[in-house]
């Protein structure tokens, strides 16, 4: 799970994220990764694996947007 993952969009709304380049999260998986991406818009996640361990990269979500959860799908 990755929380506080925060929202990105104009100054003018969004408070706070100024810096928000998105978010890490470090598992571990035996097989190698193809590809990582967002099930609800199919959108590509950046990821580096080695070995086993990966880390992903994540975008902030788009103000207006109130994903409660965001699911993404690896690929083998």
């Amino acid at each position: 799970f990755c929380h506080k993952l925060g929202r990105a969009g104009s100054a003018a709304v969004v408070i706070g994220d100024d810096d928000n380049d998105g978010f890490e999260v470090k598992f571990a998986v035996p097989e190698k990764i193809k590809s990582i991406e967002w099930l609800v818009t199919g959108g590509e996640i950046s990821f580096e694996q080695n070995g086993e361990d990966v880390t992903v990269t994540t975008a902030p979500q788009t103000y207006g947007n109130s994903v409660v959860v965001r699911i993404a799908k690896l690929k083998f």
